[in-house]
Order: C-alpha cells, then structure tokens, then sequence
C-alpha cells in the first residue's frame, strides 16, 4: 500500500500557515486500488509556539551569558 506523509508551511499574507498531510491508496482483500485517504491537520499554531520557545530560549541564552 502507498503512503505518502509530509509537511508543508508557507507565507501568505504575511501569515505562516503550515500542514501536516498523509494519504493512502485503499485497497481491497484482492489488493485492487478500490480509493484514497487523506488527512490534513492545521500544526500552525503548534509551529508558531515552537518558534517562540525557541526564541525564548535563545533570549534566556544570552541573557545568561551575559551575566558571567
């Protein structure tokens, strides 16, 4: 059975937008392709709060750094 998962996160209108994708062939007991499925999640809020940890802990970084 053919799987095809992946990401995909672009700008549009100055907004980042991101997608988690998997899709599937169906097949039946004979293993004729018989459909597809697909799911698509909206991760862009999961990915805008890793960016900010990130940046958080970058700022923290050198904020530390500085005090030695």
């Amino acid at each position: 059975m053919g799987k095809n998962i992946g990401i995909s996160a672009w700008v549009a209108n100055g907004q980042l937008n991101a997608r988690y994708s998997f899709s599937a062939k169906l097949l039946d007991t004979k293993g004729n392709w018989i459909g597809n499925l697909s799911i698509v999640r909206d991760i862009t809020e999961r990915i805008k709060s890793e960016i900010e940890i990130h940046e958080s802990k970058t700022k923290l970084e050198v904020a530390l750094e500085s005090m030695t």
